[in-house]
């Protein structure tokens, strides 16, 4: 993961107490996870770091845009992204994820590679539905020539509402 280095923070040469980071989240961070929806954007990533002796707690903030495609119409749109989340990492034997926000690494090591949480972070923090911005119930922004399509297709749907071949069937049930 070479490329991803820069998302690997070395804790152990750091004292006790608070440090920041900060980290460019770009097209490139996003082409390390070819399965994820988001694959292109320019986000700043914040990162405070409290280093105790039992637990590392990162306070991260998250601002900038992605580019996504539309739920409705498929064409590319550009979406604000701006959020925090905390990460805390504590000491033990073996790796484990106690809670959403909670891990375990081994004593042994010495970094902490934060590329993989900031990825979901920025995908738990996608809305449901992603269209164009606009008003609720109006199509702005969104492909025009996409939404006659659907339109003719919603429309030819109704027209023939119910298949012929299932009329028969229920017959069988009176």
């Amino acid at each position: 993961m070479g490329t991803l280095s820069p998302y690997i923070i070395a804790y152990a040469s750091l004292k006790m107490g608070m440090h920041s980071f900060s980290f460019e989240l770009n097209d490139a961070f996003f082409a390390h996870f070819p399965e994820g929806l988001v694959q292109k954007g320019h986000l700043h990533v914040q990162v405070q770091l409290e280093r105790n002796t039992t637990v590392l707690h990162f306070t991260i903030a998250v601002k900038g845009t992605i580019e996504l495609p539309c739920d409705r119409c498929l064409d590319n749109f550009t979406l604000k992204q701006d959020f925090s989340e905390e990460l805390f990492v504590k000491f033990g034997q073996e790796y484990a994820e106690l809670e959403d926000n909670v891990v375990v690494i081994p004593e042994s090591d010495h970094q902490v590679d934060l590329s993989q949480y900031l990825y979901e972070y920025v995908h738990l923090h996608l809305p449901l539905r992603k269209v164009h911005s606009g008003k609720v119930g109006t199509t702005n922004g969104c492909n025009a020539d996409m939404i006659k399509m659907i339109k003719k297709v919603n429309t030819d749907t109704d027209a023939q509402a119910t298949d012929p071949r299932w009329d028969s069937l229920k017959d069988l049930l009176s």
